[in-house]
């Protein structure tokens, strides 16, 4: 369905939900990671700044991923449907929904601290 190139990974999200990274200098096969419902669309994963990890994210959840490995360290349910591909600026995972844009911290990602900012004006 998608491909995208972040730093030295390919990622490449398949029509049954699906994230299979590639290295992208190499050509070679790293992991592969199962999203769930295959009616969500897949986004772009985003790099987190300062560690080995990446945020993955489809209409329902984001999942913090090691990109080396693939292993899944944390798991959060949106509680919106997602609408737009995410990005990180400092320790908040933005993404955005109908009518609303949603910053999220990620310290702790799976803990309490998870907050979805108010909606801002319609566009």
């Amino acid at each position: 369905k998608s491909i995208w190139r972040v730093y030295y990974y390919l990622y490449v999200a398949t029509d049954r939900s699906r994230l299979v990274c590639l290295n992208a200098s190499a050509g070679t096969f790293t992991w592969d990671l199962d999203l769930g419902s295959s009616s969500h669309e897949i986004f772009r994963p985003v790099e987190v700044p300062g560690t080995p990890d990446i945020m993955v994210a489809n209409q329902g959840k984001a999942l913090l991923v090691d990109k080396r490995s693939g292993k899944t360290l944390a798991t959060h349910e949106f509680g919106f449907f997602a609408s737009t591909d995410p990005f990180v600026i400092q320790n908040t995972l933005c993404v955005g929904s109908a009518n609303y844009f949603h910053g999220l911290y990620l310290d702790p990602f799976g803990g309490s601290k998870w907050i979805t900012a108010a909606s801002g004006p319609r566009l």
